[in-house]
């Protein structure tokens, strides 16, 4: 058993060793900057029916969560 482990290991090793890039320039490029900014919109903040329907939700799975 412990033949088959070192074997299936040295296979894997092979197969790693053998898929890599070998050359620099096969590997791509490194993006050091982005060429755009992102930027996130604005928070949108709750209304007070925004706020009444969600309580709503909550009390109605609550009291069907008992």
């Amino acid at each position: 058993m412990r033949q088959i482990i070192r074997w299936a290991a040295l296979c894997a090793v092979a197969a790693c060793g053998l898929a890599s890039c070998e050359h620099v320039s096969e590997t791509p490029e490194v993006n050091t900057g982005y060429k755009t900014n992102f930027r996130l919109p604005d928070p949108e903040f709750l209304t007070d029916e925004d706020r009444a329907f969600i309580e709503a939700q909550e009390a109605e799975y609550e009291r069907n969560a008992k």
